[in-house]
């Protein structure tokens, strides 16, 4: 099946035209005009092409046939049809397409368009178009957005917001606080190799996760619940061997 793109003039060959007696005989000079080149648009009834200039012998009888804008106006199915008297019927099926369908798919002018549009059947904004945006709409969410039942964000609420299992996760002030394999000792151990920590909030992901560059997270957001519930309290009792802190709240 023929593609065409919507509103979009285009000339078809369409044919062999044969004599109806024997099936065989090719036609070539009949004289096809407009209200002979029946169109039906994505199921309509049939009507003449808009196109006036009708039909023109090319060859071997096959015509051209010229279809205009508005022949091709109509997303969907386009059945083309002549029907002259001394010939056997012609017919042609066309899908028309969008222009980015058409120039992505045929063409190869255009790429197809697959943003996304949905998530879980609600709409995504159409206003995230950079990291920055995208950071705003996660971490300075309000925290009511983050803490539905069962998701991960929940979880993470509430055990930084934990400060005893915390304490017992890092070992803070234990006496084994510094035993080999113990996150502690990793940490000073491969303290060299860890990424500037102190420049966290000027430089790398810092600024637009942790410490968002226009001046915060708002108050209530989930970004700020993260940061005062134990991100920075985790990190800031591990100063004594790191310098600097990782976003001190």
């Amino acid at each position: 099946m023929t593609w065409l793109q919507q509103s979009t003039a285009r000339n078809l060959k369409m044919g062999p035209f044969v004599d109806n007696s024997d099936g065989y005989t090719t036609l070539t000079g009949l004289n096809i005009t407009q209200s002979d080149i029946r169109i039906s648009k994505n199921g309509g009834d049939f009507a003449q092409s808009n196109n006036a200039a009708g039909g023109t012998h090319n060859e071997n009888g096959w015509y051209n046939i010229l279809l205009d804008s508005t022949d091709t106006n109509t997303l969907g199915d386009l059945k083309i049809s002549i029907n002259m008297s001394s010939a056997l019927p012609v017919w042609e099926d066309i899908t028309i397409v969008t222009s980015n369908v058409y120039n992505s798919m045929i063409s190869g002018t255009d790429n197809l368009e697959v943003d996304m549009v949905l998530i879980n059947n609600s709409g995504v904004s159409s206003t995230i178009s950079s990291k920055e945006e995208i950071s705003d709409q996660v971490w300075d969410e309000v925290l009511s957005s983050h803490v539905g039942p069962g998701t991960s964000s929940e979880i993470l609420k509430d055990t930084l917001n934990d400060t005893a299992e915390i304490n017992a996760e890092w070992n803070i002030g234990g006496t084994s606080y510094d035993t080999l394999g113990n996150i502690d000792t990793l940490v000073n151990t491969n303290n060299s190799k860890l990424v500037s920590l102190e420049n966290f909030n000027s430089t790398g992901i810092g600024p637009a996760v942790w410490s968002d560059t226009t001046g915060g997270f708002a108050s209530g957001t989930y970004g700020d619940s993260v940061l005062l519930a134990g991100v920075g309290y985790i990190w800031e009792t591990i100063n004594g061997t790191i310098t600097g802190t990782i976003n001190n709240p």
